[in-house]
């Protein structure tokens, strides 16, 4: 691109780009003129269409699905735009979803800026309410690029409509807010981190300390003595059904293989209230009695074979 810059001295290369837009521009049914400004603006024309068939049909079917087909297909233009030339630093490409195309009335209108600004105020409201610390470290970014936006608008606004009152927003209390929200769950999820590693220390140590005390005591075992009955059974079962050992490594390896791909939670006991208080108890209540019936039926089941 770079090449087709008057300065390079390239005419040929310059030349065969624009017979190249006009061969693809004369297979299009339809397009749109597209002004992608330094600042970031982007402009877009009215839809045009290279075949007045597929025109009048796709008007006529977009107005009885109550489709707004000019709409629809700038946003589209952009987004294909904007994933061409733009890089993601603070958040994925679903997140840029939130701003769309906004209608302009007239070439010294800016009020369609206000709308996309608040949209990303929205978006970030929205997100700070959420539990996951990677969401508040995106609504900082998406922050940091609205202040960048705001400063854009009102260079455009001196120049263009110096009457349009831009809304205030504390965004300073907004970082901040979103900053300890952030710092809360994050000392939320150290803390319970910290204690499940002190359990499960734990446990390793009495299942360790368990099975040095038993091997110690079993060598002043009367090998004469019967057996107890219930060792016996446990024993008996294992050597049947030699699946369950493996089934229970596999259930161990996949709740925590479940912890390293689900999402962190904090305040659990608030978003179980909050549950019940949104009306989902009858949800709540057969998934807890799903869960309560397939325990007593393994226990009942194991028991059953324990005892013969």
């Amino acid at each position: 691109m770079r090449a087709l810059d008057p300065g390079a001295l390239n005419l040929g290369l310059k030349q065969q780009y624009l017979a190249l837009s006009q061969a693809l521009l004369s297979r299009c049914d339809l397009y749109m003129d597209v002004v992608l400004n330094r600042d970031g603006v982007i402009t877009l024309s009215h839809l045009k269409w290279g075949n007045p068939h597929l025109e009048r049909n796709t008007e006529e079917h977009a107005v009885d699905i109550g489709f707004d087909l000019d709409h629809g297909i700038a946003d589209q233009t952009y987004f294909f735009v904007r994933d061409l030339t733009h890089q993601h630093q603070h958040h994925g490409n679903d997140a840029d979803t939130i701003i769309t195309t906004q209608r302009q009335e007239r070439p010294d209108d800016l009020s369609w800026s206000l709308e996309i600004m608040y949209s990303l105020y929205f978006h970030i409201i929205t997100v700070k309410r959420k539990e996951n610390p990677t969401e508040h470290v995106r609504a900082l970014g998406i922050l940091a690029y609205l202040q960048s936006y705001k400063n854009i608008i009102k260079r455009r606004k001196d120049l263009i409509q110096p009457t349009l009152a831009l809304p205030e927003f504390d965004d300073a209390s907004s970082k901040e807010s979103i900053k300890a929200t952030k710092d809360y769950i994050d000392l939320k999820l150290n803390e319970q981190k910290r204690n499940s590693d002190n359990r499960k220390s734990f446990l390793l140590w009495v299942v360790a300390t368990v099975f040095t005390v038993v091997n110690f005591t079993v060598g002043f075992a009367d090998k004469a003595l019967p057996p107890n009955p219930t060792v016996s059974s446990v024993a008996n079962f294992l050597k049947t059904n030699a699946y369950v050992l493996p089934a229970l490594a596999i259930a161990a390896l996949i709740y925590m293989a479940s912890n390293l791909i689900s999402k962190p939670r904090y305040d659990f006991k608030r978003d179980v209230v909050r549950m019940s208080i949104a009306g989902r108890v009858p949800a709540v209540a057969v998934a807890l009695l799903l869960g309560i019936g397939m325990l007593v039926i393994c226990v009942s089941f194991v028991i059953s074979l324990l005892s013969n």
